[in-house]
């Protein structure tokens, strides 16, 4: 049964919040990050009704105590869940997240949440999110194709969209969902509500990671960047030196990663790498951008820097080395600590 979630009590405040994130910068008019969807337009098909009940999960999600809309703009806990998130996306008001135990959850963004809508529960291992004005969409290890709910909510039976193999990767720009299947094709569809699934590339290797913006769409596999086009075309590759690759980024000019190298970027239209912060090397974690920063996870903190002249800086410590869930809208920044989804307001 799908259920409204209701804030409550069980959470309380963390004096010292951790945050480890990576945001790679990006000169693309859109933003999109791996895992981590930018705005989308809404529409398409009709929203459920969804029953109100505190108690309809196991993963019901608690915000701390006093959560309002008027929370103070520190670090601070934006929701907690029974299970370790997975992903987080933030886009058009929302912040749509997964959990270990099979659970996708969204709710409206600020600094903290004081009403989630369960969308799925007891899934197959839900991955990577992405969300718009209507619908949260994820990846499924089982599935022939992403999964997608109404905002606000379907039933607990969402749809699917028809696919070429497992999806193992998903990103979402405002006109495009696009994902990587294990099979090793490239797909895409029209958002929102995914119209007109296609395959746009057909890599001999599955993809690790998949980001898109404006009409380009990037993936890596292995130490390899390769870009086409959102309706199809010639792949090209832009770089074979994004070795270790971990958290992905694009704009509509540049690619960001983080990898065994650090921080790096490098043109859509190709390039030698250029390598922004060599430190976070030994430990790097997720990337993501606004249009002004770019935001990424070090060795326990979070690091931020201009995307017109990257000069490093630490935004927050944190005691959990590696953030890999990260998103970026709005007015904020959400990542995922364990089973604590974390808020920080941007930086001046």
């Amino acid at each position: 049964m799908q259920a409204r979630l209701r804030a409550g009590g069980g959470a309380a405040p963390r004096q010292a919040l951790l945050l480890v994130l990576a945001v790679g910068s990006m000169t693309f008019g859109c933003d999109a990050i791996l895992g981590l969807a930018d705005p989308v337009d809404g529409g398409g098909y009709e929203e459920a009704s969804v029953d109100a009940s505190s108690d309809a999960s196991p993963d019901a999600v608690h915000a701390p105590d006093g959560a309002s809309d008027d929370a103070p703009s520190a670090p601070q806990i934006y929701a907690t869940a029974a299970a370790a998130i997975v992903s987080v996306a933030v886009a058009n008001g929302f912040v749509a997240w997964s959990t270990a135990s099979g659970s996708v959850y969204v709710c409206a963004a600020g600094p903290q949440c004081v009403t989630s809508v369960a969308l799925a529960s007891g899934r197959s291992s839900p991955g990577q999110v992405a969300v718009d004005k209507k619908f949260v969409y994820w990846t499924e290890p089982a599935a022939s194709g992403p999964l997608y709910c109404a905002t606000g909510g379907c039933g607990m039976s969402p749809s699917q969209v028809p696919g070429t193999g497992n999806p193992v990767a998903l990103a979402l720009d405002p006109a495009v969902l696009v994902w990587a299947s294990s099979s090793g094709a490239i797909s895409a569809c029209d958002a929102p509500g995914c119209k007109n699934p296609r395959v746009v590339a057909s890599p001999s290797v599955a993809a690790s990671a998949i980001a898109t913006a404006g009409t380009q769409i990037v993936w890596a596999t292995g130490s390899s960047l390769s870009a086409v086009e959102a309706d199809g075309g010639a792949a090209s590759v832009l770089t074979s030196a994004a070795q270790g690759l971990v958290g992905l980024a694009i704009g509509t000019t540049t690619a960001y990663w983080t990898g065994a190298a650090g921080l790096a970027s490098c043109t859509i239209a190709g390039c030698s790498p250029g390598t922004l912060d060599p430190s976070v090397g030994a430990g790097p974690g997720a990337v993501a951008i606004d249009s002004t920063n770019v935001y990424w996870s070090g060795a326990s903190s979070i690091l931020v820097c201009r995307r017109s002249a990257c000069v490093p800086a630490t935004l927050a410590a944190t005691s959990q080395p590696v953030v890999t869930a990260l998103a970026v809208g709005g007015s904020g920044v959400y990542w995922a600590e364990g089973a604590s989804l974390m808020h920080a307001s941007l930086p001046p």
